[in-house]
């Protein structure tokens, strides 16, 4: 066993005895952590399922703050997993991802596949938005991106200049799609936005500044496999356990 499975293994046992007093849905052994209490669905195609487990990593659990171990044993879950897989996401790995969001959304017309795909993206920042207030470091930084670049573009656009991604993310998120006169004070600073003549919105997301120095491989390419894979082959359900464990 070694020294983050030790500090991890006690750390977790403890911590969630505190707060979720003789309950054994989550065990932490050989620093992965186990879901043995009932599926349960955060948002559309996201899930906690009965079973399920994730690496740790070098996540150390006991840098968790205290309202973070009060959620939901599930819920409790879902914030660690996302949060392991984001945990060694690049801002070029985030950038590629939400131009690729962009693209998919800024297209004319989108097929069956792709409607289903983007559905599944918005169930993950649905699922994201759920526990909201229990976000914490990278992943409190990949919410923060995905509603700065993508969610408050759509929240601004209109009916007139709105394409078939972007109106179902609008849908979703927000109801019926605003009439030009309803949106004359919306808030652009999170996008820049060029009426062509046939009113397709072209959306550029701000740049996002990385570190010029060599790339470091990612040792687990879940947040990547899971939500580009989701968006652009399946877009069912995705459950990141099968891709981090060791």
């Amino acid at each position: 066993m070694n020294q983050m499975a030790l500090y991890n293994d006690t750390d977790f046992s403890n911590l969630f005895a505190r707060f979720h007093e003789n309950d054994n849905s989550l065990v932490c052994r050989d620093n992965i952590l186990y879901y043995n209490g009932e599926t349960t669905e955060i948002h559309g195609s996201y899930k906690v399922v009965h079973g399920e487990c994730v690496n740790l990593g070098n996540l150390r659990v006991s840098n968790l703050d205290y309202q973070i171990w009060r959620l939901k044993p599930a819920l409790l879950f879902f914030n660690i997993r996302e949060t392991v897989i984001v945990k060694n996401l690049t801002k070029e790995n985030l950038y590629n991802f939400l131009t690729q969001v962009i693209d998919l959304c800024s297209k004319e017309n989108i097929t069956p596949v792709e409607k289903t795909s983007i559905k599944s993206f918005i169930d993950y920042y649905s699922s994201l938005k759920s526990i909201e207030s229990y976000l914490r470091y990278e992943l409190f930084d990949v919410y923060n991106d995905i509603t700065k670049y993508i969610i408050n573009a759509t929240k601004s656009m209109t009916s007139s200049n709105i394409t078939p991604g972007f109106r179902l993310i609008y849908e979703e998120l927000f109801g019926t799609v605003k009439n030009d006169e309803e949106s004359s004070s919306s808030n652009q600073n999170s996008y820049q936005r060029i009426k062509t003549s046939n009113n397709k919105p072209k959306i550029t997301p701000i740049p996002i500044p990385f570190d010029n120095t060599q790339e470091k491989e990612l040792r687990d390419t879940g947040f990547i496999n899971v939500i580009v894979l989701s968006l652009f082959l399946i877009g069912i359900v995705a459950i990141s356990t099968f891709l981090l464990l060791s």
